[in-house]
């Protein structure tokens, strides 16, 4: 998830010579992977105790509407990772040219771990997102549901998402880690991993495997992959909208 364009000069790398060059060439040399950890994070966290803390009455439906949360936060980022992250828009490349040309050129279904901390630039959302959803998207779903549902059911709708982002965060980029990992000790990270790495298959990755926390909605619109084979991971297929680009 980067800002940075693959140029076409790189269509002859293999994954191995793809990620010294981007590692050297699209990371800035002052980024900080811890930095950009605490920051994400540390915004979202600060979301959710700003609304948490202002929930007047917590009752059933305060709850019911936290347990409501979990398929639409799933349903939000299937579609969005199914639509602008893999499918190019005609005016505001930006999400698909991050994360289905570099990302997803970065990690392949053969090639899915981290191996060094600075991959995180590749693997978490920039800070500029994080810095939008908490200062515009978050703010205006706030003012919308206060006025429908009320303050206290908003605090905790508004919450709720930003919960779910940090539940992204977190899935996602373990989902890159070894599978020795500690995480991998929490029931059901294993599947979301098997699930995720299918999601990296070239041939597969515009299509299929969509969800990241939990797969419900990829069984719900047909785009859950089935079958215990996938195809090959042929490095050719990691190529085909790059012609597209001009230096």
């Amino acid at each position: 998830m980067t800002g940075y364009i693959s140029r076409n000069h790189t269509k002859k790398f293999s994954n191995e010579d793809y990620r010294k060059w981007f590692m050297n060439n699209c990371i800035p040399k002052f980024y900080n992977p811890s930095i950009h950890v605490l920051f994400n994070i540390g915004v979202l966290l600060a979301i959710i105790f700003f609304h948490f803390l202002r929930i007047e009455e917590f009752n059933q439906w305060s709850f019911i509407v936290m347990l409501i949360m979990l398929p639409v936060g799933n349903l939000t980022v299937t579609l969005i990772h199914q639509y602008p992250l893999h499918k190019r828009l005609k005016y505001w490349s930006f999400p698909y040219d991050a994360h289905t040309v570099q990302h997803h050129r970065f990690y392949t279904s053969e090639h899915i771990l981290m191996n060094h901390k600075r991959e995180l630039f590749v693997v978490m959302f920039p800070w500029f997102v994080v810095l939008g959803f908490a200062t515009i998207i978050q703010p205006l779903f706030f003012y919308i549901f206060k006025i429908l549902l009320g303050a206290n059911l908003g605090h905790v709708i508004s919450g709720s998402a930003a919960c779910y982002f940090v539940f992204y965060e977190f899935v996602h980029t373990s989902n890159h880690l070894p599978l020795t990992h500690v995480v991998y000790k929490i029931p059901g990270m294993k599947a979301m991993r098997d699930h995720h790495l299918i999601h990296h298959n070239p041939k597969l990755m515009g299509s299929y495997n969509m969800g990241i926390v939990f797969p419900w909605f990829d069984y719900i619109f047909g785009t859950k992959w089935k079958s215990k084979d996938i195809p090959p991971d042929n490095i050719n297929d990691h190529f085909i909208d790059l012609e597209k680009y001009k230096e």
